[in-house]
This record gives C-alpha cells, sequence and structure tokens, in this order.
C-alpha cells in the first residue's frame, strides 16, 4: 500500500491510527480505545517451537544476546547468520556500528556466509549508505519474499542499544512489543545485541542493566561471556522452550586476514561444549574480576581450604552437592566458593550441568574432580 499512513512503529493504520489487518475483527471481538477484547478460543492453538537456531534463536520472536563490549558478540552473530544463509534461508542485518561494504561484508565473507542471502539496509539517495527502519517495514520485506525459495529466517539487529538511544523503560518494551509483532508477522526471528552495564556483584541479572528490560519481552535470552583471550562463551540463561541449565557453547575467535583492507578480523568458530552454564561462567568471571588481592596469609587459607575440598570430591566420582562439600570439607560458604574458584582456575574442578531425575525435579549443582585434580597434589592459587 504505497502512501498508505503508517504509526510509529511502521504498521499500515487507518484514519483512526488503527492497524489495518484482513482478519480482524474475529467472532466475538470488541474493540474499545484501541484495545481488543477477544475470546481466547479465537487466538491460534499451540504449536511445537520453530526455531531460527536449534535450542538458541526462536522464530517468530525477538530474541536478545547481551555480553560486554567488545568480547565477540558481533563475530559470534556473524557465525549464526553465516549458518543459516549456507541452509538457504535469508537474514536482513541491520548494522548500526559499522560500514556495510568494508567491515560488515568483509566479516560476513570470512565466515562464509551467502551474501547473495544477506539483505541490507541503506538510504534511498545512495547505493550503501546504511540506514534503519521500523520493525513493521522489515515484516512487510519479509512477508514478500515469504513464498520465495530463499524466505527471511532471521533478522539481526547489531546493536539494538543504537535504536532505543536514552529511551525511557515503557518506551524500550514499546520498541520490543513492535519487533515481536513483525517477527511472528513476518515468520522470521529477531536477534538484538546489547552491551551490557559495568556490574561486579556476580548476578547475571544484575550484570545485564538496561538489557534487563529486553529480556521481558524476549522469548530466548542468551549471553556471552568471554574466556580468556580467545574464547567466547554462549548460553541460553532465558528460554522456558528447553530444559533448564543447558551447557554453555564454546566458540573460538581466530583472527583472520582480509587483503583488501590489511587488518585481521575476529572469526568465531565453534569448538564444543562447557560442562557449565554460561551463568556459571559469567559469575566466576565476575569473582575473578572482584577480588581484591589477597594478603598471603589468606592466600595460603585458601589453597587450604582448596586442597581439603579436592581431597573431598576426589573419594566421590559422581561428585558433591554444595551442602555435602560444604560438610565433608567443613567450610562455610563463602569458603566454599573461594575455594571452588581456586580449583576451577587450576582446572581441578568442574560443575557438573544440573540434570532432572524422572519426575522431572531439576537436581541440585554437583562438584567434581577433574582427571588433572585426581593426580594433582597441590591446586595452587
Amino acid at each position: 500500500m504505497i502512501g498508505a499512513d503508517r504509526n510509529d512503529d511502521g504498521w499500515i493504520v487507518d484514519g483512526n491510527g488503527n492497524i489495518i489487518d484482513p482478519e480482524h475483527p474475529r467472532a466475538g471481538e470488541v474493540k474499545i480505545d484501541g484495545v481488543r477484547f477477544l475470546p481466547l478460543s479465537s487466538a491460534p492453538a499451540a504449536e511445537p517451537p520453530k526455531w531460527a537456531v536449534p535450542g538458541m534463536i526462536v522464530s517468530n520472536a525477538y530474541n536478545h544476546l547481551y555480553g560486554d563490549e567488545g568480547i565477540g558478540k558481533s563475530a559470534w552473530a556473524i557465525h549464526i547468520a553465516a549458518e543459516v544463509t549456507r541452509t538457504g534461508r535469508r537474514v536482513v542485518w541491520i548494522a548500526t556500528e559499522e560500514d556495510i561494504t568494508t567491515m560488515t561484508r568483509a566479516r560476513l565473507e570470512l565466515a562464509g556466509a551467502d551474501c547473495s542471502l544477506l539483505t541490507v539496509l541503506a538510504e534511498d539517495d545512495d547505493d550503501f549508505e546504511q540506514t534503519t527502519t521500523t520493525p513493521g517495514v522489515i515484516a512487510e520485506y519479509a512477508k514478500n519474499v515469504a513464498d520465495s525459495e530463499h524466505p527471511v529466517a532471521l533478522v539481526v539487529v547489531d546493536s539494538i542499544n543504537d535504536l532505543a538511544p536514552r529511551m525511557e523503560t515503557g518506551a524500550v518494551i514499546q520498541m520490543l512489543t513492535a519487533w515481536n509483532r513483525a517477527s511472528r508477522a513476518g515468520g522470521f526471528a529477531t536477534l538484538g545485541i546489547a552491551h551490557t552495564n559495568a556490574d561486579t556483584s556476580g548476578s547475571v541479572r544484575a550484570a545485564m542493566g538496561f538489557s534487563r528490560e529486553y529480556a521481558k519481552k524476549a522469548r530466548s535470552v542468551l549471553l556471552a561471556v568471554a574466556q580468556g583471550e580467545s574464547d567466547l562463551a554462549v548460553g541460553v540463561v532465558k528460554n522456558n522452550l528447553l530444559p533448564r541449565n543447558q551447557p554453555a557453547l564454546r566458540y573460538s575467535l581466530e583472527p583472520r586476514l582480509v587483503e583488501a583492507l590489511g587488518v585481521k578480523i575476529p572469526v568465531a568458530e565453534y569448538r564444543g561444549k562447557y560442562a557449565v552454564t554460561v551463568a556459571d561462567l559469567h559469575a566466576d568471571k565476575i569473582g575473578d574480576e572482584s577480588t581484591q588481592p589477597m594478603s598471603e596469609a589468606d592466600r595460603e587459607e585458601v589453597n587450604d581450604d582448596a586442597l581439603t575440598l579436592l581431597a573431598a570430591l576426589v573419594g566421590e566420582p559422581t561428585g558433591l552437592t554444595r551442602e555435602a562439600a560444604m560438610k565433608a570439607a567443613g567450610l562455610t560458604d563463602d569458603k566454599l566458593k573461594r575455594a571452588v574458584r581456586s580449583l576451577r582456575k587450576a582446572g581441578f574442578v568442574e560443575q557438573g550441568v544440573r540434570q532432572h531425575d524422572e519426575n522431572g525435579r531439576l537436581q541440585p549443582t554437583r562438584y567434581i574432580a577433574t582427571e588433572a585434580g585426581r593426580n594433582a597434589n597441590s591446586p595452587g592459587v
């Protein structure tokens, strides 16, 4: 509908501002002051979830990836986008932080993406001066190619922060509601990438900062955590379509030369799974960064506690729960955390992924000695 009126979200509306939808009204529906009252029986029946990326990114919904700035979130998203194009599906890439014709294209090509299946947004009066648009317009584009051989499967917004500068919480919720609506209308998954605020509490929710507001409207929430100089852990922290406590996935960030630009760009490569969740890795990282320098006496105490805990774990092939470990090693909760952190840094202990019993109940976390831990004499701190 060329020239039609649109609301702030880009949806075509009538003279009263109501969204035009040929399916409305449904039987039994009443609309008052812009709010639809309708029987639940008129809503679509439940269907198995559709995945743009199995186990991580849900189709027909907004999904959210957050993590510290500069750790490789965009490289990971590029890896995912490349995988989607290799299955013959289309990706819309909305980049707010870099140039389309240089960095964005170079990074996607290095990742093995089929750039003929990558759609970018450009200004009308310039070939490739990138721009942004409203979710409703993206949905219209997806509908236009929905019956083609290559439908839109994924829309990446890097970064979603830049589409919501200085927004109040209510405005953020409205924006994400629009993205959820567009995702359903266009049949694609939206992935918004956001930076976290600095935080040293060890809490995943606190570290999300403003991303917490995004997560309220996200179907799947992913967290990225740097692991050393060249690894990235990515995992689900909110997704009720999956069992809780899914192990984090490990990606290496390998620098590759772009000859035309004369620079090296990190490319993400999948390397397997961690034994723990991404939330556990985040808590460990925050704990390491926030720990103040210890005195020699404190260091010796932690080392002694770690040795005591390791000895207790070595005698338990299936590991110990937190409560059992505290009892066996005679440690308080705080001392146990410091001892576990010491042993993990040394590679002597891993935290087993929590499992469900035959009745579906989530079992407690268990700490398990690694093979290196069983052969070690001293963990060191």
